[in-house]
């Protein structure tokens, strides 16, 4: 029956281009919803500018003023470098931030790159605006305070050794380090290391932190699991320096800051919380306030990945870097230790190399790879007499 023995050829075709597609590159919650590409996550999209000393104009503007000033100034920076910027990359919205910074949203990952590298849009935010680099932090314990004095002043030198001390690649870079909690009076404290790639910062996580030839365990950083609590409106969720609400104490609720206070001056005056209206402080463990908000920030730690998701701009690179590394390693010539060892090309097809060259650290997708993923795949090092020596003869040790 020729149309039998069609269908049977199609059904065939149709698993084996089955087996060699790809996985969907996109991202579900566990739900009926439809998954997000990962080049459209927002968090990827979005480029932080610090502004400059003009906050206060640029926080008078609306979302809509800000993308048309940006977009404007785009088109002629485009102008000027013949259109290095010219449609590939371009600002859908913005986002006002507490602190008074904006964020603005690209229409895709690798376009908010193009911005990151092309800043000359930055003039529509005024002089002395900037980019705040993203980066990805990770937490190191059991640090012994008298080993890191760590200040503004030595935090450079204090990263550039710790970066010797660990092999976590040359592409490895450390943007900010300090103390996660001041250590005050203890011996051991716990430090913040914010990476400039969250491939690094993986690999520090899996590998820990080695510093004055001791190691330690280390865990990705969540900002959702420390508690704020602001000094000027008292409130949950955010710091002073972020707070546009009026002044409330911290110790009676009146409307003037804390150090304004009498009991300050020695009058005596009743605690009075400014959330709940309790006799304790907003800092007290028995105000319901703080204490859902220590519920969520427990909350969000049980919830935290283990690991960093690694955006579609960084596996690419990844990937390009290893092909790179390993295409010059098989071209690779010479004599004794200059020489490339390959397995002969029989034992090759009989027995498949189970190391992919392109393992990206994906941690939120499937992530559970060893220490050796890490590292560059290395082909056997097994000395021969030559590319036909035949499978399974003997060699010296």
């Amino acid at each position: 029956n020729s149309a039998a023995a069609w269908r049977t050829f199609r059904a065939r075709e149709w698993q084996r281009d089955l087996a060699k597609a790809a996985a969907p590159n996109t991202r579900s919650n566990g739900t009926s919803s439809p998954g997000v590409p990962e080049i459209e996550l927002r968090e990827d999209r979005e480029v932080i500018v610090k502004v400059g000393p003009n906050r206060e104009q640029i926080r008078g503007l609306s979302p809509k003023d800000l993308v048309e000033r940006a977009e404007r100034q785009k088109t002629i920076s485009a102008r000027q470098s013949s259109g290095v910027l010219a449609g590939q990359a371009s600002f859908v919205a913005a986002r006002k931030l507490p602190s008074g910074d904006v964020a603005m949203i690209a229409n895709s990952a690798a376009g908010a790159e193009v911005l990151r590298k092309y800043p000359t849009w930055l003039r529509a935010f005024g002089p002395g605006s900037v980019i705040q680099e993203p980066s990805w932090g990770v937490v190191a314990y059991h640090i012994p305070v008298r080993s890191m004095k760590i200040t503004p002043e030595t935090m450079t030198d204090l990263a550039a050794e710790l970066l010797r001390q660990n092999n976590w690649g040359e592409d490895s870079g450390i943007q900010y380090l300090g103390w996660l909690t001041r250590p005050g009076e203890r011996a051991e404290g716990s430090i913040l290391i914010e990476f400039t790639s969250p491939v690094v910062a993986n690999r520090a996580i899996i590998t820990g932190v080695v510093w004055g030839k001791q190691i330690h365990n280390a865990s990705r950083f969540c900002r959702e699991g420390r508690i704020k609590l602001c000094r000027k409106c008292q409130k949950p969720g955010h710091i002073q320096s972020h707070c546009s609400n009026v002044f409330k104490c911290g110790h009676c609720a009146g409307g003037h800051p804390t150090w304004e206070c009498p009991s300050t001056k020695g009058q005596a005056t009743p605690a009075k919380c400014a959330n709940c209206g309790e006799g304790h402080r907003p800092t007290s463990r028995e105000c319901p306030v703080k204490i859902a908000a220590m519920n969520e920030a427990k909350q969000a730690l049980a919830e935290c990945p283990t690991y960093h998701r690694i955006p579609i701009h960084f596996r690419i690179a990844t990937r390009s870097d290893k092909s790179t590394n390993s295409t010059s390693s098989n071209t690779t010539t010479g004599d004794g230790m200059e020489a490339s060892i390959h397995a002969p090309r029989r034992q090759q097809e009989e027995e498949p190399s189970t190391v992919s060259l392109e393992t990206v650290i994906d941690p939120v997708t499937a992530f559970v790879e060893t220490e050796t993923a890490l590292e560059e795949p290395t082909e056997t090092t097994q000395s021969k007499r030559g590319p036909g020596r035949p499978k399974g003869s003997k060699t010296r040790s």
